[in-house]
C-alpha cells in the first residue's frame, strides 16, 4: 500500500527525471530545484518528527519525576496515591503500611542536613530491598515512608512484613564514618474485596493506616499495630 508521502515523492521524483533528461536548459535548472525542493521537506518533516518526539520524551521524564522523591528514587505521596487508586480499583487485595522513623530528627540536628539526607537514601534502600516485585514503597513526608503490599492480604502476611521493616530500620547505618541507630513505627491497614470507587477505599487505608501508626508511636519505640481489616463488595 503506497502512502502519501510515498506517492508525492514518486511524482515529484519522475518529473525532476524528465526535466533533466529533456536536453532543455531552463527544465534541467527545473529539475535541480525540484530535487532540491524535495530534500528539504523531507529534512523538515525528520525536524519536526524529531521535536515532537523529545516533547513526548520530556513529557514522560516530567510525568515519572512528578511521582517520585529526588531524594531516595522511591515513589512520593502522588505516586503512592496513585498505586493505591489503581490497586483498590483492581479488586486486588491490599495491604498499606505506614512508616515513621524513630530517632531521625536527633540525627539529623547533630550531624546536620546533609548527614540526615544520607540516612533517608539508606532507609528507602532497605525498605525497596523487603519489597516483592509487584510491592511499592514510597517517602511520602520528612520521615515518613510508605510500603504498599500487592496481591497478598491478611494481616498476618502485612505483619511479617511490618516486622522485617522494623528489624531493617533498627540495624546499625554507617553516617559520615559513623555508626549511627535509629528506629520505625509501623501502622497496618489491609483491604480484602472488590470495591466500586477506588478513592474512598484508598483514603480509608491511609487513615486507617495512620491511625494504627498512632497507637504504634503511643506504645513505644520499634512496634508495629494493626489496624480493623477493610471489606469492601462492589
Amino acid at each position: 500500500k503506497i502512502n502519501c508521502a510515498t506517492l508525492y515523492t514518486m511524482t515529484i521524483g519522475t518529473l525532476a527525471a524528465s526535466f533533466l533528461f529533456s536536453g532543455d536548459p531552463l527544465y534541467q535548472a527545473l529539475s535541480i530545484l525540484l530535487v532540491v525542493y524535495l530534500v528539504s521537506i523531507y529534512e523538515g518533516s525528520d525536524y519536526m518528527v524529531g521535536q515532537i518526539e523529545e516533547l513526548l520524551i520530556a513529557r514522560r521524564e516530567l510525568d515519572l519525576a512528578s511521582r517520585h522523591d529526588p531524594l531516595t528514587g522511591l515513589l512520593n505521596r502522588r505516586g503512592i496515591d496513585r498505586i493505591l487508586a489503581e490497586a483498590c480499583q483492581s479488586g486486588e487485595p491490599l495491604s498499606v503500611l505506614m512508616l515513621d522513623l524513630d530517632g531521625f530528627t536527633l540525627v539529623n540536628d547533630k550531624l546536620g542536613h546533609a548527614a540526615g539526607d544520607d540516612l533517608l537514601r539508606q532507609v528507602g534502600n532497605r525498605l525497596s530491598g523487603l519489597m516483592r516485585p509487584a510491592d511499592v514503597a514510597g517517602r511520602v513526608g520528612g520521615d515518613e515512608f510508605t510500603v504498599v503490599i500487592r496481591g497478598e492480604a491478611g494481616p498476618g502476611f502485612a505483619d511479617s512484613v511490618a516486622a522485617r521493616a522494623v528489624a531493617a530500620v533498627s540495624a546499625p547505618f554507617e553516617i559520615m564514618g559513623q555508626p549511627v541507630r535509629i528506629g520505625t513505627s509501623v501502622g497496618i491497614a489491609t483491604l480484602d474485596g472488590h470495591v466500586a470507587s477506588a478513592d474512598e477505599p484508598a483514603n480509608a487505608l491511609l487513615r486507617q493506616a495512620d491511625a494504627a501508626l498512632y497507637e504504634a508511636k503511643r506504645a513505644g519505640r520499634g512496634q508495629f499495630r494493626q489496624a480493623t481489616v477493610l471489606y469492601s463488595v462492589g
